[in-house]
């Protein structure tokens, strides 16, 4: 699993194709966008039944983990479910922890979940790429010292 991520606008669907296209020469991805849910609780849990974990790029995960929020959801156990699924997969999300903190809690909470679900999509992927201004950065994981 590849996971793309950094603030708004910067170029992180267009890595996650070049990425794929290093891969799959020559084939065109299949692109799910999160939409961005209701604020409506049954609108949020039936949004959550339509996400598609099967697809080659899944963008705009922060859209999803709203409305996991917005459930009292934890996005972990659903991404833990589509697990196999989501090994060869580029998971795109935007960094939402930078900027003014939201007055609204239940947006904090938002800002929360994104932040763990990101690291926990880090210590599981393959390949993490922090984008910044359109610039690639390639995060590695460090063993730790024994």
């Amino acid at each position: 699993m590849k996971l793309i991520f950094g603030g708004a606008f910067q170029g992180k669907l267009e890595q996650a194709k070049k990425e794929y296209e290093k891969e799959h020469p020559g084939v065109q991805p299949v692109i799910w966008d999160c939409p961005p849910p209701e604020k409506d609780q049954t609108a949020c849990a039936e949004y959550l039944q339509r996400v598609d974990f099967y697809a080659d790029i899944i963008d705009n995960l922060q859209h999803f983990t709203l409305a996991c929020s917005r459930v009292g959801v934890n996005p972990g156990d659903i991404l833990g479910e589509y697990a196999p699924a989501l090994q060869n997969k580029i998971l795109i999300c935007t960094d939402i922890s930078q900027g003014l903190v939201p007055m609204e809690e239940d947006l904090r909470a938002w800002r929360e979940t994104n932040g763990r679900t990101i690291t926990a999509l880090a210590a599981a992927s393959d390949t993490v790429i922090r984008m910044f201004c359109g610039i690639p950065q390639y995060l590695s994981k460090q063993e730790e010292d024994a």
